[in-house]
């Protein structure tokens, strides 16, 4: 078995209020762990290892770690101020240090005594294998509260990071907003939200399956042995002799009925989830093998780990590969055909070059990662690659894949690994009673009994019935809420709470009792001047894509391939979330999952009533498209002025339970829709003299923000290295040579905004966004910033705010849109 460090990943900071602060730390062996709290920044004495405090802590709180393996052990930390204790308050920095006492040994340790507040260097790589987790040497890790002040709050937020995705990882750029603010409790980031997709449970990188499976299992003891349904009649060992890497493709799609397209390394066991999750929050757990890969890698070292995974398929369960392999591949690795075998083999190396530059991106950034989520509460919620693209996107998907075993075997892990790494801490005072207590303690039995016996159909099939496999309402809730100052944030479950109206169409996110309990009539605070929502998926995307593209693939081929599954492409459900947020009046809406980034806002009318809602997207944190195509095209700044010419502002009016009757001619497409319910008719595809009674019972408008900033040397102006030269003099179009000299000018500047990755309407490179309500003349405003690296910048190089969108938040002046 191998070695294992003491701590296996944190401290993270999880949910802070005024009377309570949650982190979260996993450990190799069960500790005794204490927390001490100051309300000022500490910097630790130079004598001793462990720190004895100089200064009394303002709070301590002291828990036992729970077991979930037998080298597994978390510590969920949650502190409790009550009264007569004073509640913590905002514009003050808090420090934090964790004390442990191994349970076995009784040796205390703790951040300091570990090294984790320095800077330490790998000497193979020359990157920081640790970076001092209070940002100064000596430094504990520290937080700031959100003001009360409404427009003090800076909000982070931001989605999908994949292991292996391309692009510089955008999360790392939270790093230096917290850094350069790190004594200002004002102006440092006082929340992060990631909004979906924070592993990538379908796509693993190859070379690093085997690592997740081998420390995965080191984490629950030489004796165990996970158990895993493939079918009906058939169980199994969860290992690398059953489940080779790069061959799970054809048993992901045949066995367990997934339709993810990148699944050759799908996650399987519960240890493998396990362990991706460790791997993804912190280097700690990393293998040598992974920690010490250098940026130029040898093709004789590419040679020799990819006969490492090919040995694993060679060697792979006989009474397996009728499961594993289709008709080509047991052609392939039956060794008659050694043509096809190599270039099987060649196409897979080229893919784990470009893997491995990748992967070493995201690990020279984990210690980063590790103290960010040391320095500023995370709040969590998942979308579809914690468990697999594609999750419940119609009904025919999750009726066949809930009735085949291997596929509940799949979501049963990945969700039990959700709860454990994501959902507990967003609010783990609800998960010490009712069923979202009973899934902690179930897992506990699975992982400790459970998995290695059977797995116990028991404990498996209770499982199941708190995660409502069995066609019930889930009992285990993900939603939850969270004060953000003055206001609350609400964290929707839009994966496990949906509605469909039929097998194959796209799904209604929320079903109505979904949409009724994640959302209150009205918002808590009262008197609330803003509300937040997070939405895994945008609400308001791009009409173009949601409306017109998509549609026409789904034409094409099933929903599935072309992921019709956006808010807007089911009208009922999509109306009856505009419906429910009405009566907020002013909604800013945290959303990811579509790989880019923009701003939109939307106006709702309702009788004399009107409510502005401002849609911000941050998508990827880590990965950015490798493929020429729609994001290459749509990267051109005039192609984008065009299309939001085109489809921007988009408008829509419904009614409710109605007759609508027209005269005159309209489209087709609103002939359709007119035999609905709601109603949603659109006035773009209106004919000249049709009109339509009775008058709609509500109407919205949507438009799309640009980065109105200048390229000159004001202090709004766009950073320096991004700038676009202008078109200096003017071109005369009577004049052949200014006419040829204008079009390379033209040329030279789409090749310059090309190259730089930058445009000021969708976001294309990896990111994070950045949040804060701005007031002026009492009138409120939201202001996103998306901060990321270029793509020649190095490691270490400091990020900047590349687009930037401003949206009102007051409600509009205008008209409602009309049919005329």
């Amino acid at each position: 078995m191998p070695e294992l460090p003491i701590i296996l990943a944190g401290p993270i900071l999880r949910r802070v209020e005024p009377r309570l602060v949650a982190i979260w730390m996993a450990f190799s062996e069960p500790q005794h762990v204490e927390l001490n709290l100051w309300s000022e920044v500490i910097k630790t004495q130079k004598t001793s290892d462990v720190y004895e405090p100089e200064i009394p802590p303002d709070y301590t709180f002291s828990i036992n770690t729970d077991r979930i393996g037998t080298h597994f052990h978390i510590a969920y930390i949650a502190l409790v101020i009550e009264a007569p204790k004073l509640p913590l308050v905002p514009n003050i920095i808090y420090s934090y240090n964790i004390r442990f006492t191994d349970r076995n040994l009784g040796e205390l340790r703790d951040l300091k005594s570990l090294g984790l507040l320095a800077d330490q260097t790998n000497p193979i790589t020359s990157r920081f294998s640790n970076m001092a987790i209070g940002f100064k040497e000596g430094q504990f890790p520290s937080f700031s509260l959100c003001p009360t002040n409404l427009e003090d709050i800076v909000l982070i937020h931001g989605s999908c990071r994949k292991m292996h995705g391309i692009g510089k990882d955008g999360l790392a750029a939270l790093d230096f907003l917290i850094n350069s603010n790190i004594l200002e409790p004002k102006k440092r980031p006082h929340q992060l939200f990631l909004t979906g997709d924070q592993i990538y449970a379908d796509d693993v990188p190859m070379m690093v399956l085997p690592h997740l499976s081998v420390r995965g299992k080191a984490l629950f003891g030489d004796l165990f042995e996970e158990k895993v349904m493939v079918t009906n009649s058939k169980t199994v060992n969860a290992n690398l002799t059953n489940f080779p890497p790069n061959l799970r493709c054809t048993l992901m799609r045949e066995s367990a009925k997934f339709s993810s397209e990148d699944n050759d390394n799908h996650l399987i066991a519960f240890h493998e989830f396990v362990a991706m999750y460790l791997f993804s929050f912190s280097n700690h757990l990393l293998p040598d093998e992974l920690a010490n890969l250098k940026d130029e890698i040898s093709d004789a070292a590419i040679d020799l780990i990819f006969a490492g995974l090919m040995s694993a398929i060679d060697d792979s369960a006989v009474d397996m590969r009728d499961l594993l392999m289709n008709a080509d591949e047991k052609e392939i690795f039956n060794h008659t055909s050694n043509e096809k075998r190599n270039r099987w083999e060649g196409k897979r190396k080229q893919r784990l070059k470009k893997e491995i530059k990748n992967v070493i991106e995201f690990r020279d950034n984990l210690p980063r990662i590790a103290r960010i989520l040391a320095n500023v509460p995370v709040y969590m919620i998942l979308d579809d690659h914690e468990i697999t693209d594609d999750w419940y996107i119609t009904k025919d998907w999750r009726d066949q894949v809930l009735s085949h075993p291997l596929g509940v075997n799949i979501i049963r892990n990945g969700l039990m690994a959700y709860t454990l790494f994501q959902a507990w801490g967003n609010d783990p005072l609800n998960f010490k009673t009712g069923d979202n207590a009973a899934i902690i303690s179930k897992i506990q039995e699975f992982a400790g009994l459970g998995a290695t016996e059977g797995p116990s159909l028991a404990i498996a099939n209770s499982i199941d019935a708190l995660l409502g496999f069995d066609g019930n309402t889930p009992k285990v809730k993900w939603h939850f809420n969270v004060p953000t100052g003055p206001t609350t944030t609400y964290f929707l479950d839009t994966r496990t709470r949906r509605v469909y109206e039929t097998r194959h169409g796209s799904p209604g996110l929320m079903s109505p009792d979904a949409l009724m309990e994640q959302l209150p009539n009205t918002p808590p605070p009262v008197g609330a001047e803003v509300v937040f929502i997070v939405s895994p998926a945008p609400v308001l995307g791009l009409a173009v894509f949601e409306e017109l593209i998509q549609p026409l693939i789904s034409s094409m081929a099933s929903n599935v391939f072309a992921d019709t599954e956006a808010w807007a492409l089911n009208f009922a459900a999509f109306e009856s979330f505009l419906a429910r947020i009405e009566k907020y009046k002013r909604i800013v809406l945290l959303s990811g999952d579509v790989h880019f980034g923009l701003s939109t806002v939307l106006d709702y009318f309702k009788g004399a009533s009107k409510t502005r809602v401002v849609q911000l997207v941050s998508s990827a944190c880590k990965n950015e498209s490798d493929k020429l195509g729609n994001q290459h095209i749509l990267i051109s700044g005039r192609l984008q002025q065009l299309q939001s010419a085109a489809y921007f502002p988009a408008e829509r009016l419904g009614w409710m339970n109605k007759v609508v009757n027209v005269s005159g001619s309209i489209s087709p497409r609103n002939e359709m829709r007119r035999h609905k319910n709601p109603v949603v008719l659109s006035p773009q595809g209106w004919f000249p003299g049709a009109t339509a009674s009775p008058a709609p019972d509500w109407s919205w408008r949507i438009n799309i923000l640009t980065d109105l900033r200048p390229d000159t040397d004001a202090p709004d102006s766009r950073p320096e290295n991004i700038r676009i030269d202008t078109i200096t003099p003017d071109i005369d179009f009577n004049s052949a040579v200014s006419l040829k000299d204008g079009y390379v000018k033209v040329v030279e500047r789409h090749q310059q905004a090309f190259e730089n990755n930058i445009a000021r309407r969708v976001v294309w490179s990896s990111n994070i966004g950045r949040v804060q309500i701005k007031r002026e003349s009492g009138k409120l405003s939201v202001e996103h910033q998306f901060w990321h690296r270029l793509p020649d910048d190095d490691l270490y190089a400091e990020p900047k705010c590349y687009t930037q969108h401003n949206a009102s938040l007051e409600p509009t002046t205008d008209l409602p849109p009309t049919l005329s």
